[in-house]
């Protein structure tokens, strides 16, 4: 029976991405706390490392799930798009998290956390086709779809776009600050787009894996 290990998926994934956005919330109120004057260094530090940790929940919850995932893709090519997605998110949000907390006890802060920026805005940056792809795998799917499926497919397909976006302006904002123009306000701001961008991901994420799940239980 493949429904039990299915279910699991779903409530692994979901959970995962409902963290991720919770994650994501408390990094924009960090980052507009150092905005707003208050300890803006470790403000900055803190978000950086609460960023980091969003795309490391997400992608430790499917990560955890990628045998089924394996088992279960359309072809081998997709599952390795899926694959290589998650990776970049897991690995920059790991990378993330210690460029934060060394910049926490005064390491060169200047550099770490604009290249904190860089590596979070390549990692949505790929992590967008992974989006997509989960988004519309064959093993979340069914022959007939509900409303609140398609509509929460549609809200998945809609961040993954804004994620591509958020990217491309985070890695631009990062090699800015980089090379000192005004580097914490924006590193700030970055930080609220990364923070922006996982809210919104890890909440379409989460409705549509629970909507999905919902369908499951109840035509099983």
């Amino acid at each position: 029976m493949d429904q039990p290990e299915r279910d699991r998926t779903l409530e692994f994934i979901g959970g995962g991405a409902g963290i991720e956005a919770l994650t994501g919330v408390g990094a924009i109120v960090l980052a507009i706390l150092g905005l707003a004057g208050v300890l803006p260094i470790y403000m900055t530090a803190i978000a950086t490392i609460v960023a980091g940790g969003a795309l490391l929940f997400s992608s430790g919850a499917i990560v955890s799930r990628m045998e089924y995932l394996r088992s279960h893709a359309s072809s081998r090519s997709k599952f390795a798009e899926l694959g290589g997605g998650i990776s970049a998110e897991f690995l920059g949000g790991a990378g993330g998290i210690i460029l934060g907390v060394l910049a926490l006890i005064g390491i060169v802060p200047a550099v770490l956390l604009p290249v904190a920026a860089i590596v979070f805005g390549g990692s949505l940056l790929i992590g967008t086709a992974s989006t997509n792809r989960l988004n519309n795998y064959a093993a979340f799917s069914d022959a007939e779809h509900s409303d609140a499926e398609r509509w929460s497919r549609e809200a998945v397909a809609s961040a993954a776009g804004a994620q591509t976006l958020v990217g491309l302006g985070v890695i631009t904002l990062g090699i800015l600050a980089l090379v000192h123009f005004s580097w914490m306000t924006l590193t700030l701001v970055a930080l609220i787009c990364v923070g922006g961008s996982t809210l919104l991901t890890g909440a379409s994420l989460t409705s549509r894996m629970h909507a999905v799940l919902h369908h499951h239980v109840h035509h099983w």
